[in-house]
């Protein structure tokens, strides 16, 4: 061991400049353990360690630890150091290289023993995780083989560990090869990035969600089944596409608008309607491009409706593009999301105009015919045929036979014919009547009176068959004696008299019966 600048001597040595040479060769690393004194003046350092300079009386002993290098090689030594004597210091020193190194590989042992079980304690818990994953993990080396496969790839690969392990992947599943599994793996590995896709995966005949993140010996892998979602969204798109067509063939135009009726989506038959183009009309207020200001008040109570979750059907004028005023009917309803919110409504909207000309115009024809109806100065009244009930009669009827309209709506034709007539009404009755039936009847009037008719009639209606008479009074007819040819002459002219009137009145009688 070194001593003050590395120096040591073989024998107890008294004289300085002999001190000092065996200091500069260092022989003192090849000696076992030797002692030797020191002048006083040199005790303060030994080897790398400072000693601290003691008194006379000072009795304590000191000890040192240091190291030389040695041809490249590191050499340890002691030094004991006792009190002065006579103007020198003894000390003692030892070459404890071999302890030392020895103690040094212990040491370093120790310490590998410690990594080795920290690295593999390491290891055993990022084995734990990956097992415990519910993604199926593999590892794959520089020649893409597998070097570690968990549970999950396992049963999603159909393969064991001992299958997979070692193995090249493009050679276990040559189909993947030629979908983006290749070129997206070798891009990951390539250009050092994380890359993540969706493919199908014929090997285990399932969609998969893939990961990549590639490390400094190959590349990681996570792997999701996602089949059932991707049917799932497969078949959600489906079911959009045959909606979609629906709603595109549709005959009815299909409006869906925000809260704030800005128009969301329109069909195509929105433009065969009004004119314009879906796109037109993406962000606009519909109530403001196609109603008129004093319908807008009205919508809008609709809309607040819509808001409360309440669905109506309406009919209402809107304006074509052309500025054509047209009918439209519509049924409104709340337009909801996936959660269940009204965001806003949806519209079906179908043209009635053509409907409502055709109601105007009947309602203008039933007018006139009403005229017809009413002012005709022969008598005319409507009946059920299974009932006998009067459904309405004209003016005239009402002077001629002496009952109100309210008495004749409260009658049937029994109460106004002959009671030995009856039996012969009801024989007819069981034959069912015909289209323009024409006969002689006699009726009775409120007064008892007993008057000759000739009457002729129509069994037609809206929606139901409904009978309608035109009477004749037989006094002008001549009936028993006359000859047949004279009836028939009669009713020729009766026919001419009431013609299309007879239908009109059967059309006319109770509508809102007939039409139930």
């Amino acid at each position: 061991m070194s001593i003050s600048d590395g120096g040591a001597t073989a024998n107890p040595v008294t004289d300085p400049e002999r001190l000092q040479a065996l200091r500069e060769a260092d022989l003192l690393d090849t000696l076992p353990e030797e002692s030797f004194e020191l002048p006083s003046e040199k005790t303060p350092r030994i080897g790398h360690s400072v000693v601290e300079r003691r008194s006379a009386q000072a009795a304590a002993r000191f000890s040192s630890v240091s190291s030389i290098r040695w041809n490249s090689r590191i050499f340890w030594r002691t030094c004991r150091i006792f009190s002065r004597v006579f103007g020198l210091t003894p000390a003692v020193v030892r070459n404890v290289t071999e302890r030392k190194e020895a103690e040094a590989r212990e040491h370093q042992l120790f310490r590998e023993t410690l990594a080795r079980e920290q690295a593999e304690e390491a290891q055993e818990r990022i084995r734990a995780i990956l097992e415990s994953i519910t993604d199926a993990f593999f590892a794959l080396d520089e020649k893409w083989c597998f070097t570690y496969v968990n549970a999950e790839a396992e049963a999603l690969l159909d393969r064991s560990r001992e299958e997979l392990l070692g193995k090249n992947i493009w050679e276990l599943y040559p189909a993947s090869a030629q979908r983006a599994f290749y070129p997206q793996y070798h891009r990951a590995v390539q250009e050092k990035v994380a890359v993540e896709f969706e493919e199908y995966s014929p090997g285990p005949d399932r969609w998969l969600r893939v990961r990549l993140y590639p490390y400094k010996e190959g590349l990681t892998v996570y792997l999701s089944d996602v089949t059932e979602r991707k049917r799932m969204k497969q078949a959600l798109h489906r079911s959009e596409e045959r909606f979609r067509n629906i709603v595109e063939n549709m005959g009815e135009a299909i409006i869906i608008t925000d809260l704030e009726e800005r128009v969301l989506y329109a069909n195509q038959r929105v433009e065969e309607i009004f004119g314009y183009r879906p796109d037109e009309l993406y962000g606009k207020i519909a109530s403001e491009v196609l109603m008129s200001p004093e319908e807008r008040a009205a919508q809008k109570k609709r809309q607040k409706r819509r808001t409360q979750g309440i669905a109506e059907r309406y009919e209402v004028h809107h304006w074509r593009k052309d500025g054509t005023r047209i009918w439209v009917e519509i049924d409104g309803a709340p337009f909801r999301n996936t959660d269940d919110e009204i965001t806003g409504t949806v519209g079906v909207v179908r043209d009635i105009t053509t409907r409502k000309q055709a109601e105007e115009a009947l309602r203008e024809s039933e007018r006139q015919h009403r005229l017809l109806f009413e002012g005709n100065p022969l008598p005319m009244w409507a009946f059920d045929p299974e009932t006998l009930r009067f459904l309405g009669v004209n003016e005239a009827a009402v002077l001629h036979y002496g009952y109100s309209r309210e008495e004749f709506l409260s009658m049937t034709i029994r109460d106004i014919r002959a009671k030995e007539d009856l039996p012969e009404l009801e024989q007819v009755l069981r034959g069912g009547l015909d289209d323009g039936h024409t006969d002689i009847v006699r009726h009775r009037t409120k007064d008892g009176r007993e008057i000759r008719a000739l009457v002729t009639g129509s069994t037609r209606g809206l929606g139901r068959t409904i009978a309608a008479w035109l009477v004749r009074e037989g006094a002008q007819v001549v009936v028993s004696g006359r000859e047949e040819a004279a009836v028939r002459a009669a009713t020729d002219e009766l026919r001419a008299l009431g013609g299309e009137v007879l239908g009109i009145a059967a059309d006319l009688a109770r509508p809102d019966e007939a039409h139930r």
